[in-house]
């Protein structure tokens, strides 16, 4: 798709450049074509790419990039939190037996 991209680039520079070299060969008052700013449509054409360019490729990979990471994030971000729910209930539960042997009467619940 680059090179798609490059292609039509480069034929609208040198459309516009052609366009601009045939309105100056042209004698004044047999002129065909109207007194146009082509570098202004140049830099318009340009800046047209670019903004779609951004909205439709660099924005878009921005995101996904995003998105995996952060998905990389909450994975590592839940493990931690099972292990750390897991040695939680394990001392809760060591508490209730050691309660129970102490003579406190109250079955530990598992």
């Amino acid at each position: 798709m680059r090179i798609a991209e490059s292609l039509i680039f480069v034929t609208s520079a040198a459309g516009a450049a052609l366009c601009e070299l045939l309105s100056q060969a042209a004698p004044p008052p047999v002129s065909a074509f109207p007194n146009i700013d082509f570098g202004n449509l140049t830099a318009t054409g340009i800046l047209g790419w670019y903004a779609w360019h951004t909205a439709a490729r660099t924005i878009p990979g921005l995101v996904k990039d995003f998105r995996e990471e952060a998905r990389e994030q909450r994975e590592a971000f839940k493990e931690e939190m099972r292990i750390e729910r897991e040695g939680h209930r394990t001392e809760v539960l060591d508490l209730r037996r050691a309660l129970f042997m102490a003579g406190d009467g109250a079955r530990p619940q598992e």
